[in-house]
């Protein structure tokens, strides 16, 4: 018999996730496909019984709708386990937090948002806590335009270490959006639809920078941006990053994911910016 979730080779951990959201929801992984326990289990035995039509074509159109819940859940739980760390801890999840992740994913049927919430799920298990109940709300909010222009802004986030923390900020750089990020596919439009469902803060005035970051004295004086690395010196305890900042959701999400990066971004946007707030220029 196949198995809904292809248990040769799986790691430890990925087995624990899948125990942890067997005991949550009672969501079980059996020895057959979606495909073959719907003929076994469910259509055969309705077309069989002696159900009037219009009740068997009901209760037909049920079975099917669960079974695909059931495989939308079941991939989700796939991408997850390729992504967990040898230390992840999916035993520590929180139930209710298990339990409305499961509910919300068995409506993700399009493999670009399965792949969101499979890294979310991650996460969540390399780090428990990590993600907050908000962003799985905020989650079900998105459709594809938002997910693409959070996608955008990630590419452009830089991030450092706050009181022992990775904290992601995004360098977008006002009081007007210009052609280069445009080009990104960020616009104005599309940033007050991130900041409707609360994955960022915008603020766009005469200023070229809104917002500051501070950073604990204590932790590493470096920004970061994949393999380039800006140091700051003694004294330098904050820094400008320009008119729009992660929320508390915005920055977990952003955690869960992996952005791209955009080639002589950190040259062109964030360093100009750091020298001439420095007086280096």
């Amino acid at each position: 018999m196949e198995s809904l979730i292809n248990m040769d080779g799986i790691s430890d951990v990925a087995n624990n996730l899948i125990d942890k959201v067997s005991g949550a929801i009672g969501w079980v992984a059996t020895h057959e496909t979606p495909k073959r326990a719907a003929v076994s289990t469910y259509i055969q035995e309705i077309q069989k019984s002696d159900y009037d039509p219009i009740t068997k074509a009901a209760l037909i159109s049920q079975a099917k709708k669960s079974i695909r819940e059931y495989s939308n859940q079941k991939n989700v739980l796939e991408i997850a386990s390729r992504s967990l760390l040898s230390n992840a801890r999916p035993d520590a999840l929180d139930e209710d937090w298990v339990a409305q992740f499961m509910d919300k994913v068995r409506l993700v049927s399009t493999q670009e948002f399965q792949m969101l919430w499979g890294s979310i799920l991650a996460q969540e298990c390399n780090a428990p806590g990590s993600i907050p109940k908000s962003l799985l709300h905020i989650m079900e909010q998105m459709d594809r335009d938002m997910a693409n222009t959070f996608m955008a802004v990630a590419s452009i986030s830089i991030w450092h270490i706050d009181q022992g923390k990775q904290v992601w900020t995004p360098v977008i750089i006002g009081p007007v959006l210009d052609d280069y990020y445009k080009a990104l596919g960020i616009t104005y439009d599309a940033l007050v639809n991130l900041q409707s469902v609360g994955l960022i803060n915008m603020e766009f005035g005469l200023a070229e920078s809104a917002y500051v970051q501070t950073r604990d004295a204590v932790c590493s004086d470096d920004i970061h941006y994949h393999d380039k690395v800006y140091s700051l010196t003694a004294g330098q305890s904050e820094f400008p990053v320009g008119n729009v900042i992660y929320t508390g959701a915005g920055n977990s999400l952003c955690h869960a994911i992996v952005p791209s990066k955009v080639e002589h971004f950190f040259e062109e946007k964030c360093i100009p910016l750091w020298n001439k707030f420095f007086g280096k220029e």
